[in-house]
């Protein structure tokens, strides 16, 4: 009897860290983009790295005292994070694709650029997020403090 109850805790154990694990990227899908539907990939959830789109979040980076919303429009919030290392990195596929016409060859000759892809990180970065549920918003980046990530406290 007792193996037996072993054997169901173990089995509750993954299915509880799953559902709190789907939890915690509905939350960073929401603190994001204002959408419980965007796709986010946890690069390494331990330490709190999150992907959505071309963009990577290190929200344990973050400075959680100084996070501020502000209200633009109606329908509009941005949210200011800081950190001391980078909190944001952006990736942007190449502007060109190379299909072989004279006009691309012509092209890399000139701008060469357009063709390779831009990384960017920043230790300071304004999030735009579209929505008119602030307070949800708010509610979405408390939830990721209170059940994952810590982030750290700014030194004044």
């Amino acid at each position: 009897m007792r193996a037996a109850l072993f054997l169901f805790g173990l089995m509750l154990c993954p299915t509880a860290s799953l559902a709190e694990s789907d939890v915690l990227l509905q939350a960073v899908s929401f603190a994001i983009t204002g959408s419980d539907a965007s796709k986010v990939v946890a690069i390494n959830q331990r330490q709190c790295i999150f992907k959505v789109n071309n963009y990577t979040y290190y929200f344990d980076r973050i400075y959680t005292d100084r996070i501020t919303f502000q209200n633009i429009k109606k329908d509009r919030v941005w949210i200011e994070i800081h950190g001391k290392a980078n909190v944001i990195d952006l990736w942007d596929p190449p502007a060109a694709k190379d299909d072989g016409s004279a006009k691309m060859r012509e092209l890399k000759t000139f701008s060469p650029e357009v063709f390779q892809p831009t990384a960017q990180s920043f230790a300071d970065y304004t999030v735009e997020v579209w929505t008119t549920e602030l307070e949800r918003l708010k509610r979405a980046w408390e939830y990721i403090y209170a059940n994952g990530c810590k982030g750290i406290t700014s030194p004044f």
